[in-house]
């Protein structure tokens, strides 16, 4: 797992090195902050995206095989890990 942070690089060490430790993430995060070339990478993840975030989009074996707009609950994010897991 990764997680793709769309803030500017210039607030990694302020308020999204903060969000990292306050939920205890130690997965590794990554800092997209290219809002000039949006309107080319946002359809390239999903044809259907608008932009907005928080979305997840889950891949195996190099195929996206989900993606979700919007916050995912606890128990949605489990529920789509089991299905694509197998």
């Amino acid at each position: 797992m990764i997680l793709v942070s769309l803030d500017k690089a210039s607030d990694l060490e302020t308020s999204v090195r903060k969000m990292i430790d306050k939920l205890n993430i130690t997965t590794d995060v990554y800092i997209l902050d290219d809002n000039k070339r949006m309107n080319e990478w946002i359809p390239a993840i999903d044809a259907e995206w608008s932009g907005a975030i928080p979305a997840t989009v889950f891949y195996k074996n190099n195929k996206k095989v989900l993606f979700v707009e919007g916050q995912m609950t606890k128990e949605e994010l489990k529920k789509a890990i089991e299905k694509h897991k197998q």
